[in-house]
């Protein structure tokens, strides 16, 4: 019998998964537009994965709030978001790296993957929701530190990348560029606390700076404005 289970943080997850898909959106509308750029692929791949991962995130609340199940879709959805990220990865890399160095990096970046979801494989997490409706994915201490520093230098490297073209880029758009840049970070930090805390206060706040981080593109991508941004 389906259970629903009422969990701030995984509705949280829901609504970060619409903004996101929004933006995953605007990106596939751009790519379509001009298929030679791929700055703009890479970056409909990552939002896609994410999306999808913050969805799968939140989808325990309708199911059950049974750990085995919760497990289930709480490792699913940090290998979905570990693809996404070597997809922001990608972004950084494919600028920077020549064809054959590209080439190697991304497959580096595919067994990195592999080795997270054998992680979750070895050591599943006791996930489970607490009396105030914050879920706790509890990832091994190894598991959660990966996937948390994998995360930030994609996005590190993101805003550097940035702010190394912020004179060009500004030029298209600097409202575009500050808020790629801001969403970056305020995600960065908000994520890596729900890889690796487990206090429920910290979770709370964590949920609300992703959410807030989240919003920034979604507001852009709403606009419009996010779908002329090409760089290259």
């Amino acid at each position: 019998m389906m259970t629903i289970t009422f969990s701030l943080s995984g509705i949280s997850f829901i609504l970060d998964a619409g903004m996101m898909g929004l933006f995953c959106y605007s990106r596939y509308r751009a790519y379509i537009g001009n298929r030679s750029n791929q700055i703009t692929y890479y970056y409909f791949l990552a939002s896609l994965f994410v999306s999808l991962a913050l969805l799968t995130y939140g989808l325990p609340i309708f199911f059950s709030d049974d750990q085995g199940i919760m497990s289930i879709f709480g490792s699913t959805a940090l290998v979905l978001n570990a693809i996404g990220f070597s997809n922001f990865f990608m972004i950084a890399l494919y600028s920077r790296l020549s064809s054959r160095g590209f080439i190697l990096a991304k497959h580096i970046l595919y067994i990195f993957v592999c080795l997270l979801t054998i992680g979750l494989i070895v050591d599943i997490p006791p996930a489970f929701i607490d009396p105030l409706g914050i879920i706790h994915w509890r990832f091994g201490l190894l598991v959660g530190i990966l996937a948390a520093l994998h995360m930030d230098l994609a996005f590190a490297a993101n805003v550097y990348l940035i702010m190394d073209h912020f004179y060009r880029l500004k030029k298209l758009s600097i409202l575009n560029s500050i808020g790629l840049v801001t969403t970056f970070v305020i995600t960065g930090i908000a994520g890596s606390y729900l890889y690796i805390g487990d206090s429920g206060l910290g979770l709370g706040l964590a949920s609300i700076g992703l959410y807030a981080g989240i919003s920034v593109v979604f507001f852009l991508a709403l606009r419009g404005t996010i779908s002329r941004f090409v760089w290259w």
